[in-house]
């Protein structure tokens, strides 16, 4: 009888304490090493479940879960300058720093076409080398990763998102950053406003467009197709967009970019055509580095904190892994940084001038 019961219990999976508890595996794997990172409600849950089922785990099962589920795996962009474009330094840095608060480990691994193909992605959690993943720099034609919103691996979008795929994420609110931008220059007078998107494959992008142009609506302003171009997020693209922008018969007054680096090839180009910002065209970059306050005029920007939005990235997957019930989606709200690159739009200035000589010479 006794030989009956132990075999009984060795035919409880770990899979089974997880699907009755309603956590996931890791999670089950964190409370038997007893990983202080579980919650106490969630520890108890489990240990419930195991002592109900009489569950005995596998000793080197449980030393190898040890060893692996603290690790977490960034995915980034097979880009050749991705460790020198600013804005994925400093999501990596974001990254890391709270990865080594949490006393995880960090394992970096690139999108390739065979990471995909082969399901790289999914084949780390099911040869338990991780514990859970991070994705950075994904675009809207990254489906393969839908494969996500069906499983129960822990997984989280930094700063993405993917249309009509549910996927845990922090993001940052790129509608309102493109609204933002729009309604400040257009409470300064301006009408004839461009904008300079990024890549059109990324979310970020494409919501900065939508914010501005929802602006331009709501203000009453007709949109004008000419005055959207595309920068690609790069300097280069930009300068010689912007040129073709300023040689229109009636060239902007006002330029939104997506990111800051897109906005110093504005600089690049309206400095080469010797047009003056603000006094001639306002400009507005859309994320906020450390440079946007160190050029000449001081770049007006839209702050993206992807520090703090990369380091939030983490907490969500790490809630994810303990089995915590807590809100998949978080949107990290937009703010605009007023610097010197924006004003009234110069014919502003003179009708201005205009009206304050002609209420002096009524006053006289």
């Amino acid at each position: 009888m006794t030989k009956k019961k132990n075999n009984k219990r060795q035919g409880i999976t770990i899979e089974r304490v997880a699907a009755e508890a309603g956590v996931s595996k890791t999670t089950v794997s964190f409370v038997l090493n007893n990983n202080s990172s579980i919650s106490e409600k969630t520890r108890e849950k489990v240990l419930k479940v195991i002592s109900e089922l009489g569950y005995q785990p596998n000793t080197n099962a449980r030393n190898l879960s040890a060893k692996t589920n603290q690790t977490i795996s960034l995915v980034l962009p097979e880009l050749g300058h991705v460790f020198e474009d600013q804005y994925f330094a400093r999501a990596l840095s974001g990254i890391y720093d709270e990865i080594e608060a949490e006393d995880y480990r960090l394992m970096l691994k690139k999108a390739s076409y065979e990471f995909a193909l082969n399901k790289e992605y999914i084949n780390l959690f099911l040869r338990k080398e991780i514990g859970g993943m991070l994705y950075l720099g994904s675009t809207l034609e990254d489906k393969y990763l839908k494969d996500f919103a069906d499983g129960d691996f822990p997984f989280v979008l930094v700063n993405s998102t993917l249309e009509g795929i549910e996927l845990p994420r922090v993001i940052a609110d790129y509608r309102g950053a493109g609204a933002i931008a729009a309604r400040h220059l257009i409470e300064l007078g301006h009408r004839r406003i461009a904008h300079i998107s990024g890549s059109w494959s990324t979310f970020s992008a494409r919501e900065r467009q939508f914010g501005y142009l929802k602006a331009l609506a709501d203000a009453g302003i007709s949109f004008d197709e000419s005055l959207i171009v595309e920068g690609h997020f790069d300097r280069e693209e930009t300068r010689r967009a912007t040129k073709n922008l300023m040689s229109l018969s009636e060239p902007p007054t006002a330029i939104f970019t997506s990111n800051d680096v897109m906005a110093f090839g504005v600089l690049d180009a309206l400095k080469e055509m010797s047009i003056s910002v603000p006094k001639d065209v306002s400009l507005i970059g859309g994320d906020n580095i450390e440079a946007s306050g160190l050029t000449v005029p001081a770049l007006t920007s839209v702050e993206q904190p992807i520090y703090e939005i990369a380091r939030e990235c983490v907490r969500l997957l790490i809630d994810l892994i303990e089995g915590n019930d807590e809100p998949k989606v978080r949107i990290w709200p937009s703010k605009l940084i007023i610097r010197e690159s924006t004003a009234v739009p110069h014919e502003n200035k003179i009708e201005k001038r205009r009206n304050i000589s002609t209420e002096l010479s009524t006053r006289k």
